[in-house]
């Protein structure tokens, strides 16, 4: 009596029956449409992942938006303070000698810029004048205090 199941000589030699053959391609074809599936779903789940990221961002996004914009003062503000505005003559007139620097910061700001051992502030004295004021150091303490004007523009022409 012959079965319908080829043995393993047969199926490794390539000669199995038309039923076999036609169970082998069944099978194939239902694990590369499997294959498919989950390749397909794999594709999905990707697809909803990165939407889902995608949305995720907008949303940090539009709130950021939102928030900038409602609040242009703060957010300007911790981004890019402002500097400290020039003294003024009469807060100059406050420097005397033997003041220490940071006493001298606390008074006329930290809008300066060292050179050698001197602070160096300017003031807008008028339209056209400007006064400098240099704040000569000794050991951080205040030694002298000397102040110049000059003109910010173009020399008058004289007639």
């Amino acid at each position: 009596m012959r079965r319908d199941v080829p043995s393993r000589c047969a199926r490794w030699n390539g000669e199995l029956s038309a039923d076999a053959r036609d169970r082998t391609n069944r099978s194939s074809a239902f694990a590369a449409r499997l294959a498919m599936q989950r390749m397909a779903a794999y594709r999905l789940s990707a697809q909803l992942a990165i939407g889902n990221v995608m949305k995720i961002a907008m949303f940090i996004v539009l709130c950021s938006c939102l928030l900038g914009c409602t609040r242009p003062q703060a957010r300007s503000r911790t981004l890019y303070p402002e500097p400290d505005p020039d003294p003024t003559l009469e807060q100059v007139a406050k420097v005397k000698p033997g003041m220490t620097k940071q006493k001298v910061i606390e008074l006329l700001g930290d809008n300066f810029f060292m050179q050698d051992n001197r602070m160096c502030y300017h003031t807008k004295h008028d339209v056209n004048f400007t006064m400098s004021h240099s704040i000569i150091l000794s050991n951080g303490i205040v030694a002298q205090v000397n102040s110049r004007e000059y003109m910010d523009g173009p020399e008058p022409m004289d007639e």
